[in-house]
C-alpha cells in the first residue's frame, strides 16, 4: 500500500511542476485560505488552485489525497462555479492536477513516463469530459468554448 501523500504535499509539488514546465502567458496559484474561519478576506471553501492561461481564461482546481472529499462548503463554491461556467476540476493525488494542466495548455507536458491519472467520462446532465478517481464523478472539463481538451 502507497503512503498517503498530503494535500500540502501534492500543492507543493504542482506549484514546482508548473514553476518548471509552465507555459508562458500562464500562472497557478495557491489560495491561502486553510482554514478560514472568519477571517477578514478569507471565504471558506475555495478551491486550492487559481489557473490562468490564454486557453482555459480562469479556472480552478481543488486538491485532494487520495481519499478526499469535498466539506459542504467546497461543494457549495462548485455549484458556484458550475452555475457561471467557469472551468474546474477536483483531482486526487499528485498525477491528476498535473494532467489537467497539461489539458488545459498551462505547463507543457511531462515525460511519457507518468501514468494516465484518471479515465474520461461524461458528466450528468452536461456532455462534457470529466476526470475523477473517485466514485463521485465531481470534476468537469473545461466549457467547450473552442478549447481542445
Amino acid at each position: 500500500m502507497m503512503p498517503r501523500i498530503s494535500e500540502a504535499s501534492i500543492q507543493a509539488a504542482v506549484l514546482q511542476h508548473w514553476r518548471t514546465l509552465g507555459l508562458p502567458g500562464t500562472l497557478v496559484a495557491a489560495v491561502p485560505n486553510a482554514r478560514a474561519f472568519g477571517q477578514a478576506g478569507l471565504t471558506r471553501g475555495l478551491f486550492d488552485l487559481v489557473c490562468i492561461g490564454p486557453q482555459i481564461g480562469t479556472a480552478w482546481i481543488e486538491l485532494k489525497a487520495s481519499d478526499g472529499a469535498l466539506r459542504p462548503e467546497q461543494k457549495r463554491f462548485r455549484d458556484l462555479l458550475i452555475a457561471n461556467g467557469i472551468p474546474y476540476a477536483i483531482t486526487y493525488g499528485r498525477e491528476q492536477p498535473i494532467r489537467v494542466l497539461e489539458d488545459w495548455r498551462i505547463v507543457r507536458p511531462a515525460s511519457t513516463t507518468i501514468p494516465k491519472a484518471a479515465e474520461r467520462s461524461g458528466c450528468a446532465g452536461e456532455g462534457e469530459g470529466a476526470v475523477s478517481s473517485s466514485p463521485d464523478p465531481t470534476t468537469r472539463s473545461p466549457r467547450r468554448t473552442g478549447v481542445s481538451t
